[in-house]
């Protein structure tokens, strides 16, 4: 079809009046269309150019699992180092993602070295909730079966795996440790700050394990650091345990920690970690007290979000509220 359209005298180029357009020769690239590439090369379409986000036709070709396409590009100049806009994503990357096991495997076989793609490659198999990873439906639509398993072995062959910090760290966390294996391995050069679906700090919030937590922060876990995929502060997660909560606090937690709203939820902003708190469903009182006496600013609010006295007010118009709210105000008085 993509031949006869072009035969018929359909433009290669993407739409000139539409912003963030496909372009076409990255389109039969990532559909494994051979016949359509050389084709639209042979119209004189640049195979280095470069989509609006930043990425090359690689990151196409890398989506084929084709190794001849992905070296009919390295063959025309295109760099394979080069990172997408703003989120620095790579080719072997985007192969690793999407379960093309043939494109991990060339890219590695032309000496790609890639520490944030063997990572990737871990957390698929490694997370069953992994950031980044394709939707079921995306993943059935492709031209051919992922392999994430595959992708994993290719890059644990080829060294790659051994020589990402990032990727060590992902699976040392990927299940339950001791503090001793934590101790050991932090020695050995690990991180306590790993960032995963959550962080272990975060984990361990969650969790109400105080101890846990504790040991963590002892070895300079970083209180505002959040994960990937959870982004509810730790302080968010101990609200319900004041003395968790008090831990947080003097291991540098920011008591105006802010959560963003995106623009289309109540017109965007950002709401602080005290109306969250004031927010709960049982709210703890002196949770609320212990981040007010730590200087978080009952006024403080972004955009088109309440802050701490606008969310108890909007609380007490409630027909079904908490019984404690005047204690919750005295509280955010600082009383």
């Amino acid at each position: 079809m993509a031949l006869a359209l072009l035969a018929m005298g359909a433009s290669p180029k993407p739409h000139p009046l539409m912003e963030g357009a496909t372009i076409p020769l990255f389109r039969a690239a990532t559909q494994n269309l051979p016949e359509v590439v050389q084709e639209i090369l042979r119209r004189g379409e640049d195979p280095t150019q470069i989509s609006w986000d930043g990425l090359t036709a690689l990151f196409a070709a890398a989506r084929s699992n084709n190794p001849a396409m992905i070296q009919l590009f390295l063959d025309r100049g295109v760099d394979p180092h080069r990172k997408s806009t703003g989120e620095d994503w790579t080719p072997m990357m985007t192969a690793v993602r999407w379960g093309a096991v043939n494109s991990v495997r060339k890219f590695t076989e032309v000496g790609l070295i890639d520490p944030q793609a063997a990572d990737l490659a871990v957390r698929l198999v490694k997370d069953a909730d992994a950031p980044n990873r394709p939707t079921d439906a995306a993943l059935r639509a492709l031209h051919y079966v992922p392999d994430f398993p595959g992708s994993l072995e290719v890059m644990q062959a080829s060294g790659q795996i051994a020589g990402s910090r990032q990727a060590q760290d992902t699976i040392f966390w990927a299940q339950p440790r001791t503090e001793q294996e934590i101790e050991t391995y932090l020695a050995a050069g690990g991180s306590v700050n790993y960032r995963g679906s959550l962080t272990p700090l975060q984990a361990a919030c969650a969790a109400g394990d105080e101890a846990r937590a504790k040991f963590l922060l002892g070895r300079k876990a970083d209180a505002n650091l959040l994960g990937i995929a959870e982004s509810r502060h730790p302080l968010w997660l101990a609200l319900g345990k004041p003395s968790l909560v008090a831990l947080l606090l003097r291991g540098g937690a920011n008591p105006n920690w802010l959560d963003p709203i995106p623009e289309w939820a109540n017109g965007g902003g950002a709401i602080s970690i005290l109306a969250i708190a004031v927010e709960q469903p049982a709210p703890s009182v002196e949770s609320i007290r212990l981040l007010v006496q730590s200087g978080a600013d009952p006024r403080l609010s972004v955009g088109f979000s309440r802050n701490a006295w606008e969310t108890l007010r909007a609380v007490a118009a409630r027909a079904e509220h908490p019984a404690n709210l005047d204690q919750v105000e005295a509280a955010l008085a600082g009383r």
